[in-house]
């Protein structure tokens, strides 16, 4: 078994000098405002609160099987596509 020194932390010293993440932490101070009765406009962006279009969840579920990276100039009908 093994045993820790009481004076040992158990974090290294660079973990324990972590901040948040910068997206959680404005999530966080959202949900406290709201708590607090004051209107937000939430422009902080993480997790997605609204449902994933079905064509874009067909595409991802397709090429979530591709186990290979992708060429390095990207895939190639794209390359072709024009946008003007």
């Amino acid at each position: 078994m093994c045993s820790i020194s009481p004076n040992r932390s158990l974090l290294a010293d660079s973990a324990s000098r972590m901040r948040l993440s910068p997206t959680l932490e404005i999530n966080e101070l959202v949900l406290a405002a709201r708590a607090k009765g004051k209107k937000v406009v939430h422009l902080g962006f993480g997790e997605a609160t609204f449902p994933i279009q079905l064509d874009v969840l067909a595409a991802h579920e397709e090429a979530c099987r591709a186990t290979s990276y992708m060429p390095v100039a990207g895939h190639m009908a794209l390359r072709k596509v024009n946008i003007t």
